[in-house]
């Protein structure tokens, strides 16, 4: 009786662990389609990028600033002015946007890719 007690628990061990290791699989599977499917939508965004990336006086007010502060060594305390007059945003994104503009040479197009990425990475 003994034997026959210890085998039908093995039994039991075995179909549970096969359980345990389809759930498991199900899941990998899972993460598989949805990191394929993330890089699906980071190609879709990248490949159409310089396309859509244009240069006005937003994105070259924040490149001169960015330039400032990598090659002059000028320390802006106000950031990007908003639409309400004497009300600023955070110096952060001139001191963050130096960091692409200095590697990629102060290309624009660089940045772009360097911002979607991060985008991606978050």
């Amino acid at each position: 009786e003994i034997k026959l007690v210890n085998l039908l628990n093995f039994k039991n061990m075995l179909s549970f662990n096969l359980k345990a290791k389809i759930k498991n699989n199900k899941i990998h599977i899972s993460l598989i389609i949805a990191f394929a499917a993330l890089i699906a939508a980071f190609f879709w965004a990248a490949i159409p990028l310089p396309k859509q990336l244009f240069f006005y006086f937003d994105q070259a007010r924040d490149a001169f600033s960015a330039y400032g502060i990598w090659h002059n060594f000028h320390l802006p305390i106000l950031g990007p002015m908003t639409d309400i007059p004497g009300l600023f945003r955070g110096v952060l994104w001139y001191y963050f946007l130096a960091i692409p503009y200095a590697l990629g040479n102060n290309n624009f197009y660089f940045t772009g890719y360097f911002l979607l990425i991060l985008l991606f990475s978050l």
